[in-house]
Parts: structure tokens; C-alpha cells; sequence
């Protein structure tokens, strides 16, 4: 996993970072996010609906990426207590 701290979460801010970090022939399993509209320009993909109640179809899921931001938030909660944008980027 690469993670970025980003100013917004919108398209101009997270699909040049993934173009730049994700291989092409990756396949890709985003949620319903707006932001990920174009990404079937650039990769194949197959969408999990979450707002439908969906979290998993066949071998398409978003566990790995939840599972990612699970162990951050329980070292935020349970370490670090306190992350600033400064030293944040800096976990890579």
C-alpha cells in the first residue's frame, strides 16, 4: 500500500497519484466514490456499491483497502495518539 496525504479527495487529486503508483494492467476495486468515475480509462475495474448494501461480489471487494485503513486509525487511536500532516506523509 502507498498512501498520500492529499488536500481533497476529488478526481484531480487522486487519479494522477494512482496512475502514478498503480501499474495499468492492475485490476482495480474502488467503491461508488465519484471521484473514481474516469479510472475505467486507465484500468479495468469492477465497482462495489456500498450505498446498495453491496461489500462483496465474487472476487470483487474492498476488504484489503479497509483492512489498510483499520491498522492506521488502531495506531492513531492506540499509539500515536496524534498525527499531524508534517510527519504523517513521512509514514511511507
Amino acid at each position: 500500500m502507498v498512501a498520500y496525504v492529499v488536500k481533497d479527495t476529488t478526481a484531480a487529486s487522486l487519479i494522477p497519484l494512482i496512475k502514478a503508483n498503480v501499474n495499468t494492467d492492475t485490476r482495480i476495486m474502488p467503491d461508488e466514490w465519484g471521484a473514481y468515475n474516469s479510472l475505467s480509462k486507465y484500468y479495468q475495474h469492477s465497482r462495489i456499491k456500498h450505498k446498495s448494501g453491496e461489500y462483496v461480489r465474487g472476487i470483487v471487494h474492498t476488504n484489503s483497502i479497509e483492512g489498510c485503513w483499520a491498522l492506521l486509525k488502531r495506531g492513531y487511536i492506540g499509539t500515536y495518539h496524534k498525527m499531524t500532516k508534517k510527519y504523517l506523509q513521512m509514514c511511507r
